[in-house]
């Protein structure tokens, strides 16, 4: 592919027989050799949306994922014509609602491909991020009706589509690898229009595909967490891309991808170069997130709508909980959780520091309630013993009391809103503090 205009002539140069030869070609018609070139372009995203071989639709991820490359390898006047990632049209928000419905919980085959389509405007400014959606949910779709003919057909269909899962999952990671390639010197040569442009087709595609693929294929999600966290160290110390996630069009993604590391590691020394790294772009992700969502909610609704979450709200409330998490915040539907788990637990502690009256009447009833979940048992012993339990609410994965690191098992039931007891000192953990400020410093 030409990064300038089709040139008049060319000329081409070699070796017959031990001598160097050489012929000039002109080209008559640049322009036709232009247009054909672009239509080439749109022909070859259209046949991977239009195919109905998974491999095929996996390609034509993989192709995206190099139009973004190329906007690093071109030069700066050609941005707007080298992909839809910098030049794109906005899309109706109805229009793509009604896209991913159809993506999400029609059976019909046809029917997803007819809305792929639809969000898909036909040139060369197509915008890559509706056109990788709509082959997701090929993807993840029913078993196109051409391939329901018999046992045999619908048995190697199901095969060829578990095994584009997982090269979803994997073609993204080969992507943050050869983004390693980019030095130092490659970001400081590139215009701000060019790594804007890369910044935030990245960010939205690893904040895509990271729910829709790599999520759902665990043996993925620990080296999705180390791709992710390099490529977030080349470009954090770099100025110029610091400033760009700064952008409120880039910090929305930015945020989100945040978000899906801290979702795929527990490693602490990984969480606490994610949460210094959130710190230098932003103060406020949520807010950050939501205007971003406000400002552009045709991309907030390819990026994070699912058949899991009803309206925009609630799905963008899903993707920042793991940054609350990260934190080191109780969000809302955490403290329902383990209020509704705990409550009891922490009134009974409370009566019983107080001198109240019902806490005998807790008692029994905790007793009854908790049983013999070992939380329980060990606060019984502290009772049994005139000790007060001790409970305290933790910000990271260890202990606040002894900070002894805490096994993942018990990282996994304090973030479900479980309650667990330290196997070191013996204290009763709840995660998250309780702000209102959605930070935790």
């Amino acid at each position: 592919l030409l990064d300038e205009k089709p040139p008049q002539s060319i000329v081409l140069s070699g070796l017959l027989s031990d001598k160097e030869i050489s012929t000039k070609a002109w080209i008559v018609f640049s322009e036709d050799l232009d247009a054909h070139a672009a239509n080439v372009f749109i022909n070859r995203r259209r046949s991977y949306l239009e195919s109905t071989d998974p491999f095929q639709q996996v390609q034509g991820i993989d192709y995206e994922l190099l139009q973004l490359i190329r906007i690093l390898l071109s030069s700066s006047e050609n941005l707007e014509i080298e992909s839809g990632f910098s030049a794109r049209q906005r899309l109706s928000s109805k229009t793509v609602e009604e896209s991913i419905n159809v993506f999400d919980f029609s059976p019909d085959h046809d029917d997803i491909t007819h809305h792929a389509s639809r969000i898909i405007v036909g040139n060369s400014t197509t915008d890559p991020l509706a056109l990788i959606r709509g082959l997701l949910a090929k993807i993840y779709g029913p078993i196109p009706k051409e391939h329901i003919v018999d046992e045999a057909s619908i048995k190697d269909y199901i095969f060829r589509q578990t095994e584009a899962k997982r090269k979803t999952a994997n073609i993204l990671i080969n992507h943050l690898r050869r983004i390693k390639a980019i030095s130092d010197n490659d970001w400081d040569s590139k215009s701000i229009e060019q790594i804007k442009a890369f910044l935030r087709g990245t960010f939205e595609i690893i904040s895509l595909l990271y729910w829709k693929a790599i999520r759902l294929e665990q043996e993925y999600t620990g080296k999705y967490a180390e791709e992710v966290m390099e490529f977030l160290k080349s470009i954090i110390h770099v100025e110029a891309c610091r400033n760009i996630c700064k952008d409120i069009e880039v910090c929305g993604p930015f945020v989100l991808t945040i978000g899906t590391i801290a979702d795929s590691t527990s490693d602490e020394h990984e969480r606490g170069l994610l949460k210094k790294y959130l710190r230098q772009i932003t103060g406020d992700p949520h807010g950050n997130v939501d205007d971003w969502a406000k400002s552009y909610p045709e991309r907030a609704l390819l990026i994070l709508r699912t058949e899991k979450e009803v309206n925009l709200d609630t799905a963008i409330q899903s993707r920042i909980r793991p940054v609350d998490h990260l934190m080191g915040i109780a969000d809302k539907r955490l403290l329902q959780k383990q209020q509704g788990r705990w409550g009891l637990l922490m009134q009974l502690v409370k009566a019983v520091q107080d001198g109240d009256s019902i806490a005998g009447d807790l008692r029994q009833e905790a007793e009854v309630r908790f049983k013999d979940h070992p939380v329980w048992l060990r606060s019984r012993s502290y009772l049994d013993a005139g000790i007060i339990p001790p409970i305290m609410r933790v910000n990271r994965f260890s202990c606040k009391n002894c900070n002894v690191a805490l096994p993942y098992a018990s990282i996994h039931q304090l973030e479900k809103g479980e309650a667990v007891v330290c196997s070191t000192c013996y204290t009763i953990l709840l995660f998250g503090e309780l702000t209102d400020t959605g930070s935790n410093e």
